[in-house]
């Protein structure tokens, strides 16, 4: 089975998410892990409408906030790689902070 998170083949320190983002929430949160048929992503919730990039710009926000509370002071590098008209949205995380039990914890949180 796939997971919604994976490390950049070759690559220490770079994560892959699937994310499903649900706009014009009442605010920004991670929710809970969905199963699409596609395969398994992180639901997250975001304030922002999808108008002009404004959700995508806020998901890029949210994960670059939450993930550097856990990131042991790394810088952290957030980029969005597909999805940016639809919900379902693949994003990079580059960060020597983080590691794979770290970011699911958060996750779970």
């Amino acid at each position: 089975m796939r997971d919604w998170i994976r490390e950049e083949k070759g690559k220490a320190g770079v994560w892959i998410l699937a994310l499903w983002v649900q706009p014009k929430a009442h605010k920004s949160e991670k929710a809970e892990i969905h199963d699409l048929p596609e395969g398994p992503a992180l639901k997250l919730r975001v304030a922002a409408a999808p108008i002009e990039g404004a959700a995508n710009d806020e998901v890029l926000r949210f994960l670059k906030r939450s993930l550097s509370e856990i990131s042991n002071g790394e810088s952290i590098s957030i980029e969005l790689l597909r999805g940016s008209t639809g919900r379902r949205k693949k994003v990079r995380v580059t960060s020597l902070g983080l590691d794979l039990l770290q970011i699911q914890r958060w996750a779970s949180e």
